[in-house]
């Protein structure tokens, strides 16, 4: 729409031109335009991971990049209020290692949750898979024990199926969520 006012401007009030002056100048507005619209984007990437690197903020470990974790990891990005920054993510799925969610890198599967604790000197640990099966929530969470991180879970999928999924829904681990069965009430 510039290019075609400015090319109309230009006409009406000087006089015309070859045309390659019309398709330059398009051509400079729409780099221009779109410097402007990605250099905001660029502010905004390089601000957020200043804020996650910061100093006070606690350092997070997030298991599951599937839609759980991603609303976790966006909860976190925008609330304000919370002062946690998800350094890296685990994930079981290997076609999503060495990607990227929302700028946090998917670095590995289960076996790598120690090496990444200990590389990034990560203080908690959040689990984002609600829909695990009891094994295998119990199998995670047993190697993330090894850790002294301290450890938090989404409740199982069947709590979550009426409400979004959110960091406020997080819970500390219970000696329950290890045992991968219902408890004996006594």
């Amino acid at each position: 729409i510039l290019g075609i006012i400015h090319t109309a401007a230009i006409t009406v009030f000087f006089r015309r031109m070859p045309i390659s002056y019309y398709v330059i100048g398009i051509s400079i507005q729409f780099m221009l335009t779109t410097a402007v619209r990605f250099s905001y984007r660029f502010v905004l990437l390089q601000r957020t991971k200043l804020n996650r690197n910061s100093a006070g903020a606690s350092r997070v470990m997030l298991i599951g990049a599937g839609s759980a974790g991603q609303m976790i990891l966006r909860d976190l990005h925008s609330n304000g209020e919370i002062n946690e920054a998800v350094l890296c993510i685990i994930d079981d799925d290997k076609s999503k290692h060495g990607r990227y969610l929302d700028g946090v890198e998917i670095v590995g599967g289960r076996e790598d949750i120690l090496l990444n604790v200990e590389k990034h000197k990560i203080e908690k640990i959040y689990l984002a898979i609600p829909s695990a099966s009891a094994a295998e929530r119990r199998d995670i969470l047993n190697i993330c024990k090894e850790t002294s991180c301290q450890l938090k879970s989404l409740p199982n999928i069947a709590k979550l199926v009426s409400s979004d999924v959110s960091a406020s829904q997080m819970k500390n681990v219970d000696v329950e969520d290890l045992l991968g069965r219902e408890p004996v009430k006594v």
